[in-house]
This record gives structure tokens, sequence and C-alpha cells, in this order.
């Protein structure tokens, strides 16, 4: 698969961005946020912020490290 993708210039596609990992983010920390709602009626918390970063990590550690997925992590972090 990657030698097609390469051989056609379409290997950019399988590269991990900071775009998906963004994603995967953000849906986890509106995920996270709505079931700890609780926290914001305590004054509010980081642990919503801090799962986020959790899963996020995990997503790029399954996909692979590399230098752009791990440039991303740093962004988020």
């Amino acid at each position: 698969t990657e030698r097609a993708f390469r051989d056609t210039g379409l290997s950019h596609v399988l590269v991990l961005s900071g775009y998906q990992i963004s994603l995967v983010y953000m849906l986890s920390y509106a995920t996270f946020s709505y079931l700890l709602s609780l926290c914001r009626a305590w004054g509010g918390c980081s642990l919503p912020r801090v799962l986020s970063l959790v899963v996020s990590a995990a997503f790029v550690a399954i996909v692979g490290v590399e230098a752009s997925s791990l440039r991303a992590m740093l962004a988020l972090g």
C-alpha cells in the first residue's frame, strides 16, 4: 500500500499530522468535559485537559511516533 501511494504521489495521505491529533484531542476533551461537568460546579479543574492529552499521546503511540506527530503532541502540550 505504501509503495502504491508513493508511486502515485499520495504518500502524504498516510502521514499522521497535527490535524488528526488535534481532532482526537478535541473529541476526547469534549467527551471528558461533558462527563466531568461536576468539576465545573466545584470551581473548575484541568482534568478534562489532562485526560485529553493522555488520549492524544496514546493515539500517537499506537499510530507511530514520527517527527510530525511528535511536533503536534508538543504543540498540544
